[in-house]
């Protein structure tokens, strides 16, 4: 049995020990494994966030691993010493691996709230205030709404509302995202905001890959960029310049 660690990961690689953490692998799997049976199999053993079986796209069997992740990490810890007293070959997840990184994106897909109204926009011009914010918005009924500021008011870019139903917000975001505004770099990036589930988990990669960086063993992959390329630009539509004309 792999020691706790530093365990082959799925591709048989070895990188160094593993930090441990809320998120464990699990190889050993029937191939008839699901997202669902390895989360019945493991929520004895604590609050669950995620349950992932990796699966064949070709076969649409389990490849014979996954990834389960907890709350605690007392509770990865109790997972990991009872399942490895069963047929399975257990240990906290290597950062950073190729199926670690789909298990990731799925999820944080998974974590999804499906009834959320909030929206979260990003690279908003920094002259843009509340009321301009809310202008943007009609003839949608907003409930709420805020600019993130620095402690000097000074927008951070970054913004936040909340809308009477989800069909509003994800109007909102059909016709906002990806826009252009008048005095900004970057096109705007509107999207749902995060559900506390999604930022639970972003927060504990956060943590491991902050590790990682102090230990000199972050790599390019790891950092992610998010401005579009010259030909990916939007243009600024003239619905959108009449929109902002409201705000004069």
């Amino acid at each position: 049995m792999p020691s706790l660690s530093s365990p082959a990961s799925p591709n048989g690689s070895n990188n160094g020990p593993i930090q441990p953490s809320t998120n464990i692998y699990i190889r050993n799997l029937s191939s008839t494994t699901t997202d669902d049976s390895l989360y019945q199999m493991c929520k004895q053993y604590g609050t669950i966030v995620s349950a992932k079986a990796m699966v064949d796209i070709r076969t649409n069997e389990c490849k014979g691993f996954g990834f389960v992740m907890y709350e605690t990490e007392e509770e990865a810890r109790k997972a990991i010493d009872a399942l490895n007293k069963l047929k399975y070959y257990v240990s906290f997840a290597r950062s950073g691996t190729p199926s670690s990184q789909e298990s990731y994106s799925s999820r944080l897909k998974n974590l999804e709230d499906s009834t959320s109204m909030n929206i979260y926009i990003s690279n908003l011009p920094v002259d843009v205030d509340e009321k301009q914010l809310l202008n943007l918005f009609k003839p949608h009924k907003v409930l709420s709404h805020r600019i993130l500021r620095n402690e000097d008011g000074v927008s951070r870019g970054v913004g936040f509302a909340r809308f009477n139903t989800r069909a509003a917000a994800q109007s909102v975001i059909d016709t906002y995202n990806n826009t252009m505004l008048p005095n900004s770099d970057h096109p705007l990036q509107v999207r749902f905001a995060d559900s506390v589930a999604q930022k639970r988990l972003k927060s504990q990669i956060a943590i491991v890959n902050g590790n990682r960086h102090r230990n000199g063993s972050i790599s390019g992959s790891d950092i992610t960029k998010h401005v579009p390329s010259p030909q990916q630009q939007p243009q600024l539509g003239q619905p959108i310049i009449n929109q902002l004309n409201l705000m004069k």
